[in-house]
């Protein structure tokens, strides 16, 4: 099983957060900024937590994003990301 919450500063950039976790990423909302799913959607969690990373916007309202699989205690993805960030290994955009 996979889990991600995303805690923002505004709730304004929610509802594309929903369709990118939701819609593209098929997991299943089960609390405000928390997906889940128990489905093979570990790359595709990733790819969308580092495409929402790339953009400026949720950079700049982002306050965490964790993700669990399975028992791993958690990953902290905005230092992971922030960091391939600054090694110019993940372009931004605006």
């Amino acid at each position: 099983m996979i889990t991600i919450t995303i805690k923002m500063k505004t709730d304004e950039y929610m509802q594309k957060i929903d369709k990118l976790f939701i819609k593209d990423t098929e997991m299943t909302k089960i609390d405000k900024g928390t997906y889940s799913s128990d489905k093979d959607v570990l790359l595709n969690c990733y790819d969308s937590a580092k495409q929402l990373m790339r953009r400026k916007w949720f950079r700049d309202n982002v306050i965490s994003m964790f993700w669990n699989v399975d028992s791993d205690k958690g990953s902290d993805l905005v230092k992971h990301f922030s960091k391939r960030i600054a090694e110019g290994k993940i372009d931004v955009v605006s």
